[in-house]
C-alpha cells in the first residue's frame, strides 16, 4: 500500500478523487491539504472536511494558503 497526501481545492472533481483514493486498496490517504481554486480557501477546506466526514474517515485536513498568485484572496 502506498501512502499519499492529496492537495485539493475540493469541488466535485476533487471530492470524487478523495472518495476513489480512500476506497482504493492500493492507497492510504495520510492527509489532505487545501488550496483556493474552485472556491475560496474556507469553502474548499470545509468541503474537504465534509467529504472526509461523509466517507466516515479519520483523515487530517490541513488548510493551505488562500492567497492567489496575484496577491488576492
Amino acid at each position: 500500500m502506498r501512502n499519499i497526501f492529496l492537495d485539493v481545492d475540493t469541488g466535485v472533481d476533487d471530492a470524487l478523487a478523495i472518495a476513489y483514493a480512500v476506497r482504493s486498496q492500493l492507497l492510504e490517504v495520510v492527509a489532505l491539504t487545501t488550496v483556493f481554486g474552485n472556491s475560496n480557501i474556507s469553502e474548499t477546506t470545509n468541503n474537504a472536511l465534509s467529504i472526509v466526514n461523509i466517507l466516515g474517515q479519520d483523515i487530517p485536513v490541513y488548510r493551505g494558503s488562500g492567497i492567489r498568485i496575484d496577491g488576492s484572496y
